[in-house]
């Protein structure tokens, strides 16, 4: 009896070798996955702060733009 619990106890913890390196590969791949995703979040937030700033930028110019051609428009007529 002692001898078959023996081996009952090394054939499972032969067993449990492969279920472990699984588990260990799960939880690795798991990880890789979550700091995808935090990059993914990170990428779209930056697009969009960046997409944001040339709009405004954007505007900025145009009303500069829009600005100094009525300016110039002004001193033309008063000419």
């Amino acid at each position: 009896m002692i001898k078959e619990n023996k081996n009952q106890f090394e054939f499972t913890k032969i067993i449990n070798i492969p279920f472990s390196l699984v588990d260990n590969v799960t939880t690795r791949l798991n990880n890789i996955e979550a700091c995808r995703n935090d990059f993914g979040n990170i990428s779209s937030e930056f697009t969009s702060s960046l997409r944001n700033e040339m709009i405004q930028r954007y505007a900025i110019t145009q009303r500069l733009h829009h600005s100094s051609s009525s300016e110039s428009s002004s001193s033309q007529l008063s000419d």
